[in-house]
């Protein structure tokens, strides 16, 4: 499957400059990062970034299983494959092992802040966090995301591109120069795999 290719047209981007990403977990992230990247080293001016997925036309579980006849059947999805990691780093770095459930319990808190978010979980505790299913030991259930569909744009540009975009629709006149554009004030990538360090992350604003 090469979306970047059956997408060209209807995202008007026959005969420009087109680039996929791919990180097989964290995805829309690491394109928006690619992108600023690309704005900030002045390789492009102005860049669309999509990100989407559509679950309920696929199944995750076989996608991620290792394939047969030429390897041992193995449906473990993506847990399967990321628990060895998780439990090779908590004995490397001693790690404990409550420290997963605390994130999991933040991140739904964060959620309910925001309407677009795909879980609402009003009255979650950190103890149901905790005693949630076993999926892959040490992954529990509550930690994990839900299959889902969604996508999501944007457009990112240096200063010069700010300034021509048109203001946002239904804003009164007094705010709109105001809100003409949202800044990029920080970012970050991480990759420890392998005994790779992570760049330092980016504290500069697109252009």
């Amino acid at each position: 499957m090469m979306p970047e290719l059956y997408l060209a047209e209807a995202l008007g981007a026959v005969g420009k400059p087109m680039l996929r990403v791919h990180t097989a977990g964290s995805v829309g992230g690491s394109t928006a990062l690619v992108a600023a990247g690309l704005v900030e080293a002045r390789v492009h001016r102005t860049v669309l970034t999509v990100a989407f997925e559509k679950q309920s036309e696929s199944n995750a579980m076989w996608g991620l299983s290792l394939p047969v006849p030429f390897q041992a059947p193995l449906t473990a999805g993506a847990g399967g494959f990321f628990a060895p990691h998780v439990r090779a780093y908590m004995r490397r770095t001693g790690a404990p092992d409550h420290i997963g459930s605390l994130v999991a319990f933040k991140d739904r808190r964060n959620a309910l802040k925001n309407p677009w978010a795909h879980l609402h979980e009003h009255g979650l505790t950190l103890e149901q966090v905790r005693s949630s299913p076993m999926l892959w030991d040490p992954i529990r259930y509550s930690e994990t995301c839900p299959s889902s569909d969604g996508a999501c744009a944007m457009v990112l540009t240096g200063p010069a591109g700010a300034a021509r975009s048109p203001p946002p629709r239904g804003l009164g006149a007094r705010r709109r120069d105001a809100q003409r554009a949202h800044h990029l004030r920080g970012q970050g990538l991480c990759q420890p795999a392998g005994g790779r360090t992570a760049p330092p992350p980016s504290t500069g604003r697109p252009g």
